[in-house]
Formats: structure tokens, sequence, C-alpha cells
């Protein structure tokens, strides 16, 4: 239900601004990605129930990919909306906070690619062997970090854009 929440969220700000082509290619590609995130959201559930299935865990990589993408491409819709507000302050967090967001989530997939990576060698250097059994260990951490940071920060900013929306909007009739 979320994921629909977040892909009905998108398709309701495409009235907005039609003309903006840089606007509505950012949002376009965020709504691609929650179309997906939505298709592919019932394997989560099917995986949990059939752990074993390789299908089924194929289909919870692909998402988790899925939704990295989407939370980054998220940061651009918000990077473009922000441009178009009349809030100085909004538009500087907005900027500083997306560009951290998108570094955090570069730094997951490099993080994740160096750990498959690792993980292919069969008999790796011992300093690699560190690398690894830190990134076992520290997995949580590393979640935590590198990706519930960005979510909370991007859910944060799209918190602060409604509020000056409807500030903006029902504010001057007070």
């Amino acid at each position: 239900m979320t994921t629909g929440l977040l892909a009905y969220g998108l398709w309701q700000l495409g009235d907005f601004q039609k003309q903006e082509r840089v606007w509505r290619a950012a949002l376009d590609r965020a709504r691609v990605l929650s179309v997906i995130n939505l298709g592919l959201s019932p394997f989560l559930y099917w995986w949990n129930r059939l752990p074993a299935n390789t299908f089924f865990l194929a289909m919870v990589m692909t998402i988790i990919v899925s939704a990295l993408l989407f939370l980054a491409s998220l940061n651009q819709v918000l990077q473009r909306l922000g441009a178009m507000l009349p809030d100085e302050g909004l538009r500087l967090e907005i900027r500083q906070f997306t560009k951290l967001n998108l570094n955090l989530l570069f730094a997951t997939v490099i993080l994740a690619l160096l750990y498959l990576g690792l993980g292919q060698l069969y008999t790796p250097p011992f300093w690699l062997g560190l690398v690894m059994t830190v990134i076992e260990r520290g997995s949580l951490l590393f979640l935590i970090l590198l990706v519930l940071l960005p979510l909370a920060m991007t859910m944060a900013l799209l918190w602060k854009t409604k509020e000056v929306i409807l500030e903006s909007v029902f504010g001057a009739h007070r």
C-alpha cells in the first residue's frame, strides 16, 4: 500500500508545471521507478513465504536496486521542485541535503558492488578479507548510515516542501 501511495503522489504531481522540460524528465523517471517498485512489491511477501525460491530472491534483489534508484530519482525531483518554489531557505536546504543523499546512495552502491565483487574471489588477499569482515560485521550500521539516513532526509525535505507549498497557497488568505 505504501508503494502505491508513493506512485499515486508522483502521478498527482504531473499536473504541476507541464511546460518545464527538466522537471518533467525528473518526474517521469521517478514515476517509472515507482511503477516498477509497485509491480515488484508482492515478491517481498512471496519471498518471505518461500525464501528458497531463487526467482523470488532475484525479484527481491531487483526491487532493492529499483528502490535505491527511486530514492535517488526522488531526490532529483525534489531538486527540480525546489528550484521552482519561491522560498530561498528551502531551496538552499534542498540543494545541500539532496546532494548529500545522492552521495550516500552512490556510496551504498559502490560498497555493495565491492562486497559482491570481493565475494566472487575464492581466496581474497588478506587486506580484502579484512574489508569483507568489516562490511559483514557492520552491515546493519552501513544500512542505517547509507540507506536510512538518505531516506529520512528525503522524507523530511518532502514534508518541509509540502509545508511551504501549503503556506504559500493558504497562508496569504489569513
